[in-house]
C-alpha cells in the first residue's frame, strides 16, 4: 500500500545514442537488507516504444546492506558481564546484501546504556569535553567479503571491575568508501547489551538480630541484595567469614568458614539469604566480616569484599546480646512461673499461720 516511486525526464536527443539521467527521491531508511531494481519505459508521443526492466539485471539493482549484532562476555559467553580488569566483550556482526570482493570497514564502540555516552577502556565515561583524558573504547576492522552474507567478529578489551550495577551496549556502523551504508545503533537492543550484576550484603547475628554476638555457637545470617541479574538464569553465591584484625579468612578447627547457595532469580533484582554456623569461643573482642562473591558458570560477576563495612560485620563479645522476640517470650514465661510459685508459697504460709492460731 505504499506510494509508487517514479521519475520522469523529457529530452530531445542530438544523435541516435546518448545518456539521460533520472533521479528518484524516497526514504530508504527501512530498506536495510533489501534490493531494489530500477525499470524504465521510453515514450514517443505518449506511446511506449521501449521497456528496460529485468529483476535479475545487476546493473539496474541497488542493494541496501543490513547488519545486526550479538554481543557476549568472553568468559560467561552470554549477556552477563564478568567483573574483572581484563574483560573482553565479543561482538559477532552479521551482514547481508554486501558486494563480494568489495572492501568494507566496520566501526564499533561501547556506550553506557543509562547515559548513552561512550565508555573508555577503564570503564569510565569518555566525555567529549577538551579536558577529558579518557578516550572512547572503539574497534575498527576492514574486510572483503567472499559472499554477500556472513559474519565478522569484533573484540573489545576493557576493565569492567567498576561496572557493577550498570549496563553497556555495543554499537556498530558499516562503511564503504568512507560512506556509512548500514548501522546497528539501538541502545535498547538486548542482543547488543551486557549487564553487570551488583550485590550488597547485610550480616546479623541469628540470635540477637544485630551486628553483635556473644561467644559460643553462633549463626550468622547474611542477606544479599542483588540487581542486574538475568531472570531464569542460575547463579552461585559463595561466602566466607573473614577475621577483621588480620584481614584473612576465619579458621576454626583448621577449616575456613564458608557457605554456598545456588539460586535462579525470577526478577533482575531481589535478595537471598546465606547462613554461616560457627563456634566463636575464644574470639571475644574480635570482629568477623562476611565476604560474598557471585558467580555465573564459574565466572565471577559481582562481589562485596569490604573488610571495613559495618553492615557485613559481627562483633563478638562476652555478654548476652539484646534479646530477640523468642528470648523475650522465654523471659516472660520464667517471670510468670516465679510469680506463680511465689504466690503459692505465700498462700501456704498464710494458711499455716491461721491453722496455728
Amino acid at each position: 500500500g505504499g506510494k509508487e516511486v517514479t521519475s520522469e525526464e523529457t529530452f530531445v536527443c542530438d544523435s541516435d545514442t546518448g545518456t539521460v539521467e533520472l533521479e528518484f527521491h524516497f526514504d530508504a531508511s527501512e530498506l536495510n537488507g533489501k534490493t531494489i531494481v530500477v525499470g524504465e519505459d521510453l515514450y514517443r508521443k505518449r506511446k511506449k516504444v521501449f521497456t528496460h526492466f529485468d529483476l535479475d539485471d545487476f546493473e539496474q539493482s541497488i542493494s541496501y546492506p543490513l547488519i545486526y549484532t550479538q554481543a557476549a562476555d568472553k568468559h560467561t559467553k552470554e549477556h552477563v558481564g564478568s567483573a574483572r580488569d581484563d574483560a573482553v566483550i565479543v561482538d559477532r556482526v552479521h551482514y547481508e546484501n554486501l558486494t563480494p570482493g568489495e572492501k568494507y570497514t566496520l566501526f564499533g564502540y561501547i556506550a553506557d546504556v543509562e547515559s548513552g555516552e561512550p565508555l573508555s577502556r577503564d570503564g569510565s565515561i569518555a566525555e567529549a569535553d577538551s579536558d577529558s583524558t579518557a578516550e572512547a573504547l572503539s574497534v575498527t576492522k576492514s574486510f572483503v567479503p567472499e559472499k554477500s552474507e556472513g559474519d565478522v567478529t569484533l573484540r573489545y578489551r576493557l576493565d569492567s571491575s567498576g561496572l557493577s550495577g550498570r549496563k553497556v551496549v555495543v554499537l556498530e556502523q558499516l562503511y564503504h568508501k568512507e560512506n556509512e551504508i548500514a548501522s546497528h545503533l539501538d541502545k535498547e537492543n538486548k542482543d547488543q547489551t551486557i549487564s553487570y550484576p551488583w550485590i550488597g550484603t547485610k550480616a546479623i547475628d541469628g540470635r540477637s538480630g544485630t551486628h553483635s554476638s556473644r561467644e559460643g555457637e553462633t549463626r550468622v545470617i547474611d542477606t544479599v541484595k542483588y540487581k542486574n541479574l538475568v531472570p531464569g538464569v542460575k547463579y552461585e553465591l559463595r561466602g566466607i567469614l573473614m577475621k577483621k584484625s588480620t584481614g584473612k579468612p576465619l579458621v576454626i578447627n583448621g577449616s575456613v568458614v564458608e557457605a554456598m547457595k545456588r539460586f535462579t532469580p525470577e526478577e533482575s533484582g531481589g535478595k537471598v539469604a546465606m547462613r554461616f554456623d560457627v563456634d566463636t569461643s575464644g574470639l571475644r573482642g574480635e570482629t568477623i566480616v562476611v565476604f560474598e562473591e557471585l558467580y555465573r558458570k564459574n565466572s565471577l560477576v559481582a562481589s562485596h569484599l569490604d573488610i571495613n563495612d559495618g553492615d557485613q560485620s559481627i562483633e563478638i563479645n562476652g555478654k548476652d546480646s539484646p534479646k530477640t522476640g523468642d528470648d523475650q517470650i522465654e523471659l516472660l514465661i520464667l517471670m510468670a512461673t516465679v510469680f506463680i510459685f511465689s504466690v503459692v508459697v505465700l498462700v501456704i504460709i498464710i494458711i499455716s499461720l491461721r491453722v496455728r492460731k
